[in-house]
């Protein structure tokens, strides 16, 4: 990790998450590490759906909905170390760390930027994001056009292939049609899915 963090790699982290509920259930990547490490989620308010981009009209985030990511990058503080899911929640954290004058490890996971705007938001996020240690993305492509937008070495964003839980499949594989299952929201390849479906019939 970049700026010494080896040394302050034994910490409390805070994992703060758009997809956490207040019910629980909040299984993710933290529960799968060493006991050597301590996590907290850090779960958005109950009556938040920011997770319901899905089916959202505009592509914008709500007022309630930043307020929300505000709150929940906020609770964050605390801890000695965070872990962020998301472009937002990293953004804010970071904006946070730099005007209160922080100097904690934190790692930007997910950071899948659908968009880029230049102007003062590109500026915010590169200021928010000058001293995140290590950003994640999951796709090879990303590790340029992040490092370019944020202004940072390529060195500090690294790939990791995008992760998911086992899934039951109710129907046997087809292997006689073979096809293809594209998934995702942002900055769609569709020529090389479109040169993958020459392929079929």
């Amino acid at each position: 990790m970049a700026r010494g963090c080896q040394e302050r790699w034994f910490i409390k982290w805070a994992v703060a998450a758009t997809f956490f509920s207040s019910d629980g259930g909040n299984r993710w990547l933290d529960d799968f590490v060493s006991d050597a490490h301590s996590f907290e989620k850090v779960v958005p308010r109950a009556d938040a759906d920011l997770d319901g981009w899905h089916t959202r009209r505009s592509r914008g985030t709500p007022l309630h909905g930043w307020l929300t990511l505000v709150n929940t990058a906020w609770r964050t503080r605390h801890q000695p170390g965070v872990i962020t899911v998301f472009p937002p929640l990293a953004i804010l954290v970071g904006l946070f760390d730099r005007l209160r004058g922080a100097d904690r490890p934190h790692v930007a996971y997910c950071f899948n930027l659908g968009s880029m705007p230049g102007g003062p938001r590109r500026w915010a996020a590169r200021v928010a994001m000058k001293r995140v240690d290590i950003i994640i993305v999951h796709s090879r492509a990303e590790i340029r056009t992040v490092s370019v937008y944020l202004a940072l070495p390529a060195a500090r964003v690294r790939f990791i292939p995008l992760h998911r839980a086992s899934m039951p499949v109710p129907l046997p594989p087809c292997s006689d049609e073979p096809f293809i299952l594209a998934m995702g929201s942002a900055n769609r390849d569709y020529a090389t899915l479109f040169r993958a479906a020459e392929h079929l019939p």
